[in-house]
C-alpha cells in the first residue's frame, strides 16, 4: 500500500505480562509507512504482539510477530 496515507494506530494484541502501552500510539502514514519512535511498554514478559488499524475501509488490522520485553 505504497499510496497509504492515514492514521494508524497500535495497540498491544496479545498481553501476557498485563503490560501497558505508553508514547504516541497514533500516526500519520505517508507513502504506506507509519513510524513509531517513541513507542514503551511498561512490563517485562514473552509474547507480546502488537495490533495495527486503520479507519480505512477496506484495510485490514497487520498483527506483529511475537516479541519479548526484558
Amino acid at each position: 500500500l505504497t499510496g497509504f496515507n492515514s492514521n494508524v494506530t497500535l495497540a498491544i494484541g496479545t498481553n501476557p505480562a498485563s503490560g501497558t502501552l505508553s508514547g504516541r500510539t497514533t500516526v500519520a502514514a505517508s507513502g504506506g509507512l507509519a513510524v513509531f519512535d517513541s513507542l514503551r511498554i511498561d512490563k517485562p514478559g514473552a509474547g507480546y504482539t502488537l495490533t495495527a488499524t486503520t479507519t480505512v475501509s477496506g484495510v485490514s488490522a497487520a498483527i506483529s510477530s511475537p516479541f519479548t520485553i526484558f
